[in-house]
């Protein structure tokens, strides 16, 4: 069956009314659409280009992995559990905030934030052309919170944003990426009751990234 094609006259919008003659729906000769009431049903995907900042994705990531500080200048001590995978990091923009519980000693202080690593693999579907290629987030937006008595349970956090066009298209494993001079270092983080018997669950970590399209 061919296709079936509703088409004003030249110049003219095209109109569905309702019963009592007012304007439902119209189209106009540039083909847009102005809506008289609500949109009740159906789903708008992410290939719907808004005009405004928008929220595409939450990526939601956690690690409950018990590890240990370590001193020296770029070192990682736990990767988040689930890898990410961006809708359009090319387009869109990314909020990041999160938390990291962590076991302070007597030096604790140090700089943090994030890594977003690829694999080899990743990398050259992303058209990279390197074996193995991250991007490193420290001391950005970051929070900490210093406590008298060092043992004692401190945190780390971050809030920071990285603009479009930043990272490239592709799947990554995000790792905590911490760096401090003179071996100063949390105790443990993720810490649980081997640390502190009062600390009777596992610790977690949470991270949220807000990929949102931009104005």
């Amino acid at each position: 069956m061919a296709n079936f094609t509703v088409k004003p006259a030249a110049g003219q919008n095209l109109k569905i009314q309702r019963h009592t003659g007012a304007d439902a729906l119209t189209i106009d000769t540039h083909g847009n659409m102005q809506v008289s009431g609500t949109i009740t049903t159906g789903t708008m995907t992410n290939a719907v280009s808004v005009p405004q900042e928008v929220i595409k994705k939450f990526h939601h990531f956690t690690s409950s992995t018990r590890s240990a500080g370590a001193g020296g200048a770029f070192t990682t001590p736990f990767t988040y559990t689930t890898a990410f995978t961006p809708i359009d990091p090319v387009k869109n923009s990314f909020h990041i905030h999160g938390n990291v519980p962590a076991a302070g000693q007597g030096q604790d202080h140090c700089g943090y934030g994030l890594r977003f690593e690829m694999t080899a693999a990743n990398s050259r579907a992303a058209g990279i052309g390197v074996l193995a290629t991250y991007w490193d987030f420290i001391g950005k937006g970051s929070q900490y919170h210093d406590v008298s008595t060092a043992t004692l349970l401190t945190h780390q956090g971050y809030n920071f944003v990285i603009g479009k066009g930043i990272l490239p298209a592709g799947t990554f494993t995000i790792k905590h990426l911490m760096g401090a001079a003179g071996g100063s270092r949390c105790g443990q983080y993720n810490p649980n009751s081997s640390d502190h018997a009062r600390l009777s669950q596992q610790t977690q970590s949470e991270l949220m990234i807000i990929e949102y399209a931009n104005i």
